[in-house]
């Protein structure tokens, strides 16, 4: 199972998190309780998450790509 490569930016954020993917990955964003808050899709290999409705917090993003599936933590200011 190879990981693909991706990375997001700011972290913490506040407002908006950029991500850079694979394109065709799906982007999914998830509480502390497993519950998916948000999903989109990357359709180049840029998306840029609104982070603005979810509360101040830890999360999960978690993105899924034809060559692996990565997940990373996430601060909201």
């Amino acid at each position: 199972n190879t990981q693909s490569h991706c990375s997001f930016y700011p972290n913490p954020c506040s407002d908006f998190l950029m991500v850079q993917a694979e394109s065709g990955s799906q982007l999914q964003l998830f509480d502390t309780q497993g519950k998916v808050l948000q999903e989109q899709n990357i359709p180049d290999t840029e998306a840029k998450l609104d982070m603005q409705t979810v509360p101040r917090g830890v999360y999960q993003i978690k993105i899924i790509s034809p060559k692996g599936v990565n997940t990373h933590q996430v601060l909201k200011n």
